[in-house]
């Protein structure tokens, strides 16, 4: 309630001692103010005084200091402040003149010393050339009467000398606080400057970050719709593997189907199920078995191709006789060979062939070694197909080496990527598989955990180097 109260009694003294909105310049406003709130201490004291006196000629003071105090208001404060002046000066002349050389050097003083009030009022409340010349005039004015009127000038000199040394500091301090008052004006004009200064960058910088958070929001549009179209990208291709996958996969159970048949028929055929078979018919047959394993791998490897995209590939370890599954091997692409003329030689080092067992993923290790040798015979017109087998303890390596046209170094890096071939022209001198094979290999190679290589030179042949880890590498007697 207080800080309400006291907050009510300040708004209402400001608004108060407001200059009028016409006056203008900082000092101006300031001296008007000042007048102002002069005005109304002393309105205020004479009321006091009435209060307590019931002094009959103070109604009419009170009410001329209103009179004062409202002209103060206009923007004639300034006609305000020289009447106030000189109803205030008047009187003290008007007496000094009056009793002239009666008065005693005791009440010479005081008389004097209440033009002191009017000299301040001018230098506080007008301007600084009209205060200077109203205090000059009036201590003049005293000077000038009180020796006309026969008054001692010995009784003068402390009376004026207190007037001139009053005055002088007022104006002396009206000045400086004149100056004061221009430089903080000055300073004000130069924040007002700084500050129009400053709103103009900052609405520059403002049309600059509205006009990026527009281009921002319309890249981010853009960039929503960019996800959406890959989104539907995506499911689209992913829908189209999936078929591709289901595809393959139908193909290769309906190729496997009838593959299958004509595997089993000759295999009976050459057990001499149906009768004895002379060299010629024997030859034959061995020559349908060793394609149809052909072509049973070059299904396999699109099937492996279709599914890589689809999942991951999977181990599924089995323990067999690594000398058994050499053998197989030897003996199917040995007829291959033949029929190119190649020399085939698949060489074992450091192994029993009719005790050792290991543990690996037969069917992985089947692919890989068919897919390295196929292509060894294939791209190999003279010379020899040469594979070696090293076991280890803990790994099986495996190189397979030919005398083919080899690999240029520039292909060599691409040569283990899906459908990548040297020479993928139509009119390639051998124009037969899609380029899946080596692609295969690496990748089961990889999903055993083991490591590929390749050493090739055009004209000579090539050489893959395989590392594989193995799971368990126990010999074990059968």
């Amino acid at each position: 309630m207080l800080l309400m109260v006291s907050s009510k009694t300040t708004d209402i003294l400001s608004r108060l001692v407001c200059p009028n909105a016409r006056i203008s310049g900082l000092e101006q406003r300031n001296r008007a103010r000042l007048f102002l709130i002069t005005m109304l201490f002393s309105m205020g004291a004479f009321i006091l005084g009435f209060m307590f006196r019931r002094d009959p000629e103070l109604p009419a003071v009170i009410a001329f200091s209103l009179g004062l105090y409202l002209l103060g208001r206009t923007r004639y404060y300034r006609a305000a402040v020289a009447l106030t002046v000189f109803i205030l000066a008047a009187p003290s002349l008007l007496i000094l003149y009056i009793r002239g050389i009666e008065y005693s050097e005791y009440h010479l003083f005081l008389s004097l010393a209440w033009l002191s009030m009017p000299l301040l009022l001018a230098t506080v409340a007008a301007p600084l050339r009209n205060a200077i010349f109203a205090v000059v005039m009036i201590i003049l004015a005293a000077s000038i009467i009180g020796i006309a009127r026969g008054i001692n000038p010995y009784y003068l000199v402390a009376p004026i000398a207190f007037l001139s040394i009053i005055s002088g500091l007022a104006v002396l301090t009206t000045y400086i606080r004149s100056v004061y008052a221009q430089q903080i004006q000055l300073q004000v004009q130069q924040l007002q400057t700084h500050n129009q200064s400053l709103e103009s960058i900052v609405q520059a910088r403002t049309a600059e970050l509205e006009a990026t958070v527009q281009r921002l929001e319309a890249e981010i549009v853009t960039h929503k719709q960019t996800q959406e179209e890959l989104a539907q990208s995506h499911d689209k291709v992913l829908q189209a593997l999936s078929v591709r996958t289901q595809i393959l996969a139908n193909v290769s159970h309906d190729s496997r189907t009838p593959l299958n048949i004509i595997t089993l028929r000759s295999e009976m055929l050459q057990r001499e199920l149906y009768g004895p078979l002379n060299a010629k018919q024997r030859s034959v047959l061995d020559e349908i078995l060793t394609h149809a394993e052909q072509l049973l791998q070059f299904i396999n490897n699109l099937l492996q191709a279709a599914q890589s995209d689809t999942r991951d590939v999977s181990d599924k370890p089995e323990e067999f006789l690594l000398g058994a599954f050499l053998q197989d091997i030897e003996s199917t692409y040995r007829i291959l060979a033949r029929e190119k003329g190649l020399h085939f030689q698949l060489i074992y080092h450091q192994m029993d062939q009719e005790q050792l067992k290991i543990l690996i993923d037969k069917q992985h290790l089947r692919q890989i070694m068919q897919n390295l040798i196929g292509n060894a015979i294939k791209f190999t017109y003279t010379g020899e197909v040469q594979v070696e087998v090293d076991y280890h303890v803990e790994e099986l390596t495996i190189s397979v080496q030919d005398t083919g046209s080899g690999i240029p170094a520039k292909d060599q890096a691409r040569i283990f990527e899906a459908f990548h071939q040297v020479d993928g022209s139509l009119t390639r001198e051998q124009n037969r598989g899609v380029g899946l094979g080596l692609s295969i290999v690496k990748q089961l190679v990889e999903s055993m955990h083991g490591e590929i290589h390749l050493q090739s030179e055009v004209g000579v042949g090539s050489t893959f180097h395989i590392c594989l880890p193995l799971i368990t590498a126990q010999p074990t007697m059968r």
